[in-house]
């Protein structure tokens, strides 16, 4: 089973994007600061880790790098999700993250995202309903 770590300093955000992969069958984990999410991802080596950027104490953007930087999570794949996922891409902040989410996120997009990381595998088409945010 693959291990998804989330990062998000919104406890429900990150319980729910959590849940949902869960659902999906990965085993998960959630961190809500900043400083925890390197620490986290050497002890528990996630097979894939999901980051918001705007976070207190440290930013995702700083997350990013040390995660990066180390050869023990280097290998890691990491899909950013945030309301400034766009202004960081187009300042070129996000060249190592492997897929970039911006908030609001439709889950199952996220979801055949991870998987398609995960897996290796193409699918042939990508989902374009959301229960959480189609039924409202």
């Amino acid at each position: 089973m693959s291990r998804i770590l989330v990062v998000d300093d919104d406890p429900t955000l990150a319980d729910m994007i959590a849940e949902f992969c869960e659902g999906s069958g990965f085993e998960t984990k959630t961190v809500n600061h900043s400083p925890d999410a390197f620490k986290t991802a050497m002890e528990w080596q996630p097979n894939l880790i999901t980051l918001d950027l705007e976070m207190p104490h440290l930013d995702g953007i700083e997350v990013l790098r040390q995660l990066q930087s180390d050869p023990a999570t280097a290998g890691i794949p990491v899909v950013v999700i945030s309301v400034v996922a766009r202004g960081a891409l187009e300042k070129g902040l996000l060249q190592n993250a492997r897929a970039v989410f911006e908030k609001p996120i439709h889950l199952q997009k996220l979801i055949f995202r991870l998987t398609q990381l995960l897996t290796g595998k193409k699918a042939d088409k990508e989902p374009t309903f959301d229960p959480f945010r189609d039924t409202h």
